[in-house]
């Protein structure tokens, strides 16, 4: 609603008109949300087993005179959670049940909780229980109790509530709802309005924090976070927004665009008959979960309600959360969470990938204990949503679905940490067909790993396989839940464990999965036991025990050129799926650590990685090639082939030619360098014009500085600086940085300039650094020393850095050691020794990374 400033003398007979409006729109608001907080506490209460009823009944019968209860021990609310949590839950507990039921005992034994609770300071060392936990119970039970509730009591809560909202994200958002409850207790329509207001100023398409321009979500850092976080996120906003449609705080148009695109673009496609995607949930998988549907229903008609015009999507998802076909069928690739979905009518295949970019999954709070290898392929089959259903206490943790890696699991980085040191990460999408790429290099491990993504099956492809690591390493197919039995060319197998030698086809629950070529490994249908507390330090060391099927790809100890190649084909009989394998539509045409591509006969779709520039003939005998690393989607069923393209991790200009008998055609493809759409898809338009070659900029992929002496055994990858030094013996450093310039048009006229941000520069005199090339770029961050630095291949030239320069960057003419591929460069001062002689420079951790200007 918009205000037009009045005369000075209208204003306050203009308030006192408002009054009334502002008054029942506050009760109106009111109205509306204490009951859905009675209900949704119902629902709770009842996904645990529990009766409202009942449990009310229990709180008021167990309660003490003063308010408290006996078995909460109220002395460690400072270090522990447990009574905070007990405590207001029970109170949101015996609030809605006065409100649902009329309950008189159930409100008296909330009120004399809340004069408890009040009775003395109960601070948590946790900040989130006293600035947002607290609020999001006690505001709540003080809307659903009204008048029952003393004006003494109503005055404690809305002081606890914020006035204005403060931090970001999903925190945000439910500050902001606690700024809302204080509006409503203390009648205030501007305080509403606060909170209001604190909530839609984050539904916003961003590059940080929040909704990303593909409609994924990111959270503490870039991280995929569609489940947890992003549910918090869009659980309030949909709530709010809807709540007030009508009303003077109706948020804007644009920011109902947002919500309804998040929910119907980003939501939807990673779902399976209401389960989120494993693969978006963060940490929180390794909580036990609920398949309670009900949030998500509500927020369908939500969306409906609020955008028309789309209802009838909206309706198709709800009706899918009931039970019904999903009503999609294609392949969304969320290129700024390195994250890819296929979605048919009764399967859902999600993808989760990481690169220097994006994070995998983290710990924190004593969650996620195991998980370090999620988001490094982790892929979740799912038919019925429920496959994997509080499956995780059991799981071999080492054995992660969809992620090639040595059998180990560890915790992953408290709230995430880039891990990858690649950024060719990301894929391409037609909407209905698609191709993701993983180039993983990670743990001491490489894999160039590919899904290919048609109508009724997904094609897995691994090359270059290698890992310096002593334990095995596998590719793990999958690891779910048992669910009838397991066909195996034909025969079913009972439970146990035993290896697999060239099979053809493994059928279980509804999904084949097929091998084109000799492989062996290992299956297991068996009972598996675990505990919550093993990945979970705040859950129940209680035994749980699950049947579970596992298929997975042995590569071996220490694989050098390992690979892999299956077919899993969703919504099929063992008998399909035999049937499948004695005539598979797919053929590989190519699986190599440069080139990976895969073909579908039937579709007439290829799809292609190009880990290089290179050229690759189809089976129609068109000729397709690229000078750029490139992902390519070519379809052949219409009367002119359709090219999509996608440069993962960077923007940049792509010659592109298809040749078909003796005749090109050819073109230029820009793809985007702005941020927020880098390596989205873009369509080939064969009728542009071929542009001149252009500057590339390329970060450095590893940097590390080394150090002799008592040092010469110790890696220093993980700083965010780099050194140069030369002095005495156990003070001397030098820096190393590695640049892949793969599929760059490299020749002898190409120049590179080398620029590097300095960091700091002893303040005496100038510091003179030569610039070598290295003879190998095999080495990690976590593993180059002094020890281990390669030897020089060709030295280069040198620069000044003067102190005046500090916190600039300086430049150097390098052209004369760039190469196609990796090249690692030392940086190293070679003039007298000086305990005076350092410079430092930014590394890539501190995100000033050096880079290479490279003009072809």
């Amino acid at each position: 609603m918009n205000f037009r400033l009045a005369p000075k003398g209208l204003v306050l007979p203009l308030l006192l008109m408002c009054q009334p409006l502002f008054a029942n729109e506050l009760a109106t608001l009111t109205q509306r949300v204490a009951p859905d907080f009675a209900r949704q506490t119902s629902v709770k209460i009842q996904n645990k087993g529990d009766n409202l009823e009942q449990l009310s009944a229990q709180y008021v019968a167990s309660q003490l005179a003063d308010g408290s209860w006996p078995d909460i021990d109220y002395s460690v609310v400072f270090t522990d959670e447990t009574p905070i949590r007990a405590h207001l839950d029970r109170i949101v507990t015996l609030a809605s049940s006065s409100y649902l039921y009329n309950d008189v005992n159930a409100a008296q034994a909330a009120v004399s909780a809340i004069y408890y609770w009040y009775s003395a300071e109960r601070v948590s060392k946790n900040w989130w229980w006293n600035e947002i936990g607290k609020q999001l119970r006690l505001g709540p039970a003080a809307l659903m109790l009204g008048e029952q509730l003393p004006t003494s009591l109503i005055a404690s809560i809305a002081s606890d509530m914020p006035l204005a909202p403060y931090k970001t994200g999903a925190n945000r958002t439910d500050l902001s709802k606690g700024v809302i409850f204080g509006g409503l207790l203390n009648n205030d329509p501007m305080q509403v309005k606060n909170g209001l207001a604190g909530i839609e100023e984050t539904i916003v398409v961003t590059e940080d924090e929040g909704v990303q321009s593909d409609f994924s979500f990111q959270q503490h850092g870039p991280q995929l976070y569609i489940g947890g976080y992003g549910e918090v996120f869009f659980g309030a906003a949909a709530y709010w927004a809807y709540q007030v449609r009508d009303l003077q705080w109706r948020f804007s148009a644009d920011k109902i665009d947002v919500l309804v695109n998040y929910f119907l673009e980003g939501v939807r496609w990673a779902n399976s008959h209401g389960t989120l995607d494993y693969n978006t949930r963060g940490r929180g998988i390794s909580r036990p979960a609920s398949l309670d549907r009900t949030g998500l229903l509500n927020q369908a008609d939500y969306i409906a309600a609020l955008a028309p015009s789309r209802a009838s999507e909206a309706h198709q998802f709800k009706s899918h959360l009931e039970g019904m076909s999903s009503g999609l069928a294609g392949y969304r690739q969320f290129w700024r969470s390195d994250y890819a979905t296929k979605v048919g009518n009764n399967h859902f295949i999600g993808i989760k990938m990481n690169s220097n970019r994006i994070e995998p999954t983290e710990a924190g709070n004593g969650e996620n204990l195991l998980g370090n290898w999620l988001g490094f392929g982790s892929t979740f089959i799912m038919q019925r949503g429920e496959e994997y259903h509080n499956l995780f206490p059991v799981w071999d943790w080492s054995l992660i679905p969809g992620v090639t890696s040595p059998q180990f699991a560890t915790k992953p980085a408290d709230w995430g940490r880039i891990e990858m040191h690649t950024s060719f990460v990301g894929g391409v999408s037609d909407g209905t067909y698609g191709v993701s790429v993983m180039d993983m290099d990670a743990y001491d491990t490489q894999a160039k790993k590919a899904w290919f993504s048609f109508k009724d099956e997904m094609v897995a492809l691994g090359a270059g396989i290698q890992s310096i690591r002593p334990e095995y390493v596998n590719t793990t197919i999958n690891q779910t839940r048992l669910n009838g039995p397991v066909t195996v060319d034909g025969q079913v197998y009972q439970k146990g464990s035993r290896q697999l030698v060239g099979t053809s086809w493994v059928h279980h629950d509804g999904v084949g999965y097929v091998f084109p070529d000799f492989w062996y490994g290992r299956m297991e249908n068996d009972n598996k036991q675990g505990s919550w507390r093993a990945i979970n330090a705040g859950q129940s060391e209680q035994a749980v025990s699950e049947d579970v099927f596992m298929l997975r790809i042995g590569h071996s100890w220490q694989p050098t050129k390992a690979s892999y190649q299956y077919i899993v084909v969703p919504e099929k009989t063992a008998t399909d799926t035999q049937a499948y394998a004695s005539n598979i539509p797919v053929r590989v045409l190519i699986n190599t650590h440069t080139l990976q591509a895969v073909t579908h006969s039937t579709l007439k779709v290829t799809g292609i990685i190009f880990h290089q520039a290179g050229a690759l003939t189809l089976d129609s005998g068109r000729t397709i090639t690229v000078d750029k690393p490139s992902v390519v989607l070519v379809n052949e069923s219409t009367l002119l082939p359709i090219v999509t393209l996608s440069t993962p991790g960077v923007g940049t200009q792509v010659n592109v030619s298809l040749t078909h008998q003796g005749q090109d055609q050819m073109t230029t493809v820009v793809t985007p360098s702005e941020v927020r759409w880098k390596g989205k898809s873009v369509v080939v338009d064969f009728s542009a014009p071929v542009l001149p070659p252009q500057k590339e900029t390329v970060l450095t992929q590893s940097d590390a500085f080394v150090r002799d002496g008592m040092y010469a055994s110790q890696s220093f990858g993980s700083n965010s600086y780099l050194v140069v030094k030369n002095d005495g013996v156990g003070y001397a450093r030098k820096s190393i940085v590695k640049f892949d310039l793969t599929g760059l048009n490299i020749n002898e006229s190409s120049t590179a300039l080398l620029r590097l941000h300095v960091r700091g520069v002893n303040t005496d005199k100038t510091r003179t650094v030569s610039v070598s090339r290295l003879v190998s770029s095999s080495w990690q961050e976590s593993n180059l020393t002094w020890n281990t630095l390669p030897t020089v291949d060709l030295s280069g030239p040198s620069f000044s850095v003067e102190p005046n320069q500090v916190n600039s960057w300086v430049e150097v003419d390098v052209s004369s050691l760039i190469k196609t591929g990796p090249i690692s460069l030392l940086l190293e001062n070679n003039g007298p020794l000086s305990g005076k002689s350092d410079v430092s420079f930014s590394s890539r951790e501190s995100g000033n990374a050096p880079e290479l200007i490279i003009t072809p």
